[in-house]
């Protein structure tokens, strides 16, 4: 089993050996197989357990096992305990289940775990097809538990809870048996104690021939994901903000009632539903759909897919040329000479502000002979999305208006030979 593990291991995260990973272990079986491995194959581990204090002294007894073999064997040691209105949630397994990924994420952010590795394994695997089955799923749900999920790793994944157990025994791990998986009162308990033992009477190997499937729709789907994004591709624009901007009227036209299933099978990825699909589509110009990760808008023949964001007002005194970092992900530049995408604002003079726009907020842009405009009207003619608007900056000099960036200068900045200029730029990165 360890050959087998360590090959899995190199197949899947290259220059492994100088990489930091990063291993889920509750103290069952299942885990403490995965990490007895990996100490075996010498890798650069961390531990993160849960105590889901769920089990009073049980769950505390969980802790202390996989503190003190991680204190025996000199390996970093995180500790997440679930608070009271964390164990009173609704569906619990289930939001157990996204606190836990949610917090090994935000483990690698601070870190520098390159990997996160859990230790399902394929009896998981068939639970989870057959808990899908019974939830209407499609292809993808079907395809269960996926082996390698961007920097998350199964290496288990086919490899038998027999098996599993049959190492522990023989290699002397220590584990915890967690007696509330014997009861069926969640349903995946009842599909592993009841439902799979039923099968078994009649097909005994029916966990390998549904594994076997598991595969084959792996594969599948995998085939599909790849289909999905050559249609998609053709009708993406990436905006230097980093938006997408997914045409949908090309894919009404050409793909009629299949758009939604195309969106679903593209959009699943961010974390976006079938519901959430279908309804982007004939949604209000404006309408959002949020996800953990990602906001939707619905705008004008298209949608726009970005990372959750949440909006920041901005408000930077300007007081000499040179580079002012807006956001993480935005910078402004200004400048004495002219550059590609730059905005010349002439009679501009230090200091200055660069705010976002406030309600009220009025100019009178270049070309309209002298006429003020609400600023809200200006980027409502120009077009922009909800979110373009809501992030538009202006550049404020002396309580007036002399330009909305990047798109126009106020009339009384617009260009003029007798007066300095200055010239500013908004980057992406």
């Amino acid at each position: 089993m360890l050959d087998r593990y360590i090959d899995f291991i190199n197949q899947h995260i290259s220059d492994t050996y100088s990489q930091k990973l990063l291993l889920g272990v509750s103290g069952g079986a299942d885990s403490m197989v995965m990490l007895d491995l990996s100490i075996k194959a010498n890798l650069s581990i961390a531990v993160a357990h849960v105590n889901h204090d769920m089990r009073g002294s049980e769950s505390d007894t969980d802790e202390i096992l996989v503190r003190e073999l991680c204190s025996k064997h000199h390996i970093p040691f995180h500790l997440y305990k679930f608070n009271s209105t964390e164990k009173a949630a609704n569906n619990f397994q289930e939001r157990a289940r996204d606190i836990r990924y949610k917090w090994w994420k935000e483990l690698c952010q601070t870190e520098d775990y390159s990997h996160i590795l859990t230790a399902h394994h394929s009896s998981d695997r068939v639970e989870t097809f057959f808990l899908n089955l019974m939830r209407g799923a499609g292809i993808r749900g079907l395809s269960s538990i996926p082996t390698v999920n961007q920097n998350i790793l199964r290496p288990l994944s086919y490899i038998s809870k027999r098996h599993i157990l049959e190492y522990a025994a023989f290699n002397n791990v220590t584990f915890r048996e967690d007696l509330s998986n014997q009861e069926s009162k969640y349903t995946r308990n009842w599909i592993r104690n009841d439902w799979l033992p039923f099968l078994r009477i009649r097909e005994p190997n029916i966990e390998n021939a549904i594994t076997k499937s598991i595969v084959n729709l792996s594969k599948e789907n995998t085939l599909l994901h790849e289909l999905v994004e050559k249609v998609i591709k053709d009708v993406i624009i990436t905006q230097d903000t980093g938006y997408q901007l997914i045409n949908t009227d090309h894919l009404i036209n050409n793909y009629n009632n299949k758009t939604s299933q195309l969106l679903y099978q593209y959009l699943s990825q961010f974390g976006f539903t079938e519901d959430n699909c279908t309804k982007c589509i004939t949604a209000v110009v404006g309408s959002e759909f949020h996800s953990e990760t990602h906001d939707l808008l619905r705008d004008r023949g298209c949608i726009i897919l970005r990372v959750k964001t949440r909006f920041k007002p901005i408000s930077l005194e300007i007081s000499h040329v040179g580079e002012y970092q807006l956001d993480q992900n935005t910078k402004l530049l200004i400048s004495q000479e002219i550059s590609n995408g730059c905005l010349s604002i002439s009679g501009l003079t230090f200091p200055f502000t660069i705010r976002h726009k406030r309600s009220g907020d009025k100019f009178c842009p270049s070309g309209m002979l002298g006429s003020t405009q609400k600023i809200k009207d200006f980027l409502t003619n120009a077009k922009l999305d909800k979110w373009s608007k809501q992030n538009t900056l202006v550049v404020d000099h002396q309580d007036t208006i002399a330009a909305v960036l990047p798109l126009r200068v106020s009339h009384e900045y617009k260009e003029n030979g007798a007066r300095s200029k200055l010239y500013i730029s908004i980057q992406y990165h």
